[in-house]
């Protein structure tokens, strides 16, 4: 796991180094929607990495919406309230699975602190808000260096195991959550 950091600064070292940039607008003069294309594929890459548990998904956020403007900015909103919600469901439907449970157990093993610590801290705010674990996950997700405790995959995950959250209210409080930081980055474009 902690190799991930240093492979994602060696491929934009790369992408750097062999002026990706400048590949995109070739390609962009050849095919008019080859733009369209890349962004849907980072896009999709963006949203399977941000299902995993701890994945610092957020920055890989800021790459694509810093490389793509506009459309860059929405299309990764709607990418990781996706990602999420699937990691949520996967959570929810697998939760009383043998394997999910066996998964789940090794978490909070106590024999694994590293793990411990990370897994209680989402169990231990859903537990403090508990009448209102909703406000629980958008603070979580909004929390900064969550990837240190499962970042948005390991979130959306444990939530939806705990049995706590209802699917479509997860999914609008992920849509508000979320939300912040494109708002801001649209109105700073168009200011």
């Amino acid at each position: 796991m902690r190799f991930i950091p240093i492979m994602f600064i060696g491929l934009a070292a790369a992408l750097w180094w062999l002026d990706a940039e400048g590949l995109v607008s070739n390609l962009n003069t050849d095919n008019s929607h080859a733009d369209l294309y890349v962004l849907a594929l980072a896009c999709l890459c963006y949203a399977l990495l941000v299902m995993l548990p701890f994945v610092p998904g957020v920055e890989l956020g800021y790459v694509i919406m810093m490389a793509f403007g506009l459309e860059g900015i929405v299309a990764v909103y709607f990418s990781t309230a996706l990602s999420l919600f699937l990691s949520f469901l996967m959570g929810y439907f697998f939760r009383g699975h043998s394997t999910f449970t066996v998964f789940k157990n090794k978490l909070m093993n106590k024999n694994r602190c590293v793990y411990n610590k990370r897994a209680k801290i989402i169990v231990y705010m859903l537990k403090v808000f508990k009448r209102q674990p909703y406000l629980a996950v958008a603070l979580l997700l909004n929390l900064p260096g969550n990837a240190l405790i499962g970042g948005g995959g390991g979130i959306a995950l444990m939530a939806g195991s705990s049995g706590q959250l209802q699917p479509y209210k997860y999914l609008f409080t992920v849509l508000l959550a979320t939300s912040i930081i494109p708002f801001l980055l649209i109105l700073g474009l168009s200011g």
